[in-house]
């Protein structure tokens, strides 16, 4: 097939069980790709490789179970056009805000069930679009107000479950300005643990003034 023909398409999904690993050259004719899955395979870091084979038309992404446990400083950062990313079941460790181009301009991302113990302070900044953020079924015990300093205000949906959530103070900012769509539960202190955040109200916390 000519490279004209494959320049075409724009979806490539799922690509699925190679316990080999992905070789990214095999992209490099998808010169149009909007959509690319790939679900249990062996990706254990996310590059330039990926950068340099994979068409920065890409406007959604999505690993699933493919034992992804590192991204790269950039390896997203030339995919301006990049609405969706879901990093789901991978065991992704921690992330970094230079992941991502900034501003970064898309409305989903989702890191759900993955070994994250720590969100930095600056993950969310210059985004200014979010609108949906998964965080489900990591090990993550309070998420900074600064991480999503200038990109709280399209936040529709905030994901949380599964996390061994401590509600204290440091949450008061998230109690204050709760997301239209806010789920998980307190593991800590014993006050609080199993009460939903969605249910928890300013004055159930004393906290000094901000």
């Amino acid at each position: 097939m000519t490279q004209k023909f494959w320049s075409r398409f724009s979806t490539v999904r799922p690509l699925i069980g190679s316990k080999r690993g992905m070789n990214w050259d095999q992209l490099q004719n998808f010169t149009s790709l909007k959509f690319l899955t790939v679900y249990f395979n062996i990706i254990p870091y996310l590059g330039s490789e990926f950068t340099e084979y994979v068409s920065d038309t890409l406007t959604q992404l999505t690993f699933y179970d493919t034992q992804t446990e590192l991204i790269k400083p950039g390896s997203l950062m030339k995919y301006r056009d990049l609405d969706k990313v879901a990093i789901d079941a991978c065991g992704i460790t921690h992330l970094t805000r230079n992941i991502f181009a900034r501003p970064f301009n898309g409305r989903y991302l989702y890191f759900n069930d993955n070994k994250l113990t720590s969100i930095p302070d600056d993950m969310f900044t210059e985004m200014p679009n979010l609108n949906t953020v998964g965080l489900r079924g990591n090990q993550i015990a309070y998420i900074p107000a600064i991480a999503f300093e200038g990109s709280f205000s399209k936040l529709t949906y905030l994901r949380l479950e599964g996390n061994p959530l401590y509600c204290d103070c440091r949450i008061m900012w998230l109690i204050r300005n709760k997301p239209l769509d806010l789920i998980g539960t307190c593991d800590s202190p014993a006050f609080f643990k199993g009460k939903n955040l969605k249910d928890i109200q300013t004055g159930d916390m004393v906290c000094p003034l901000p």
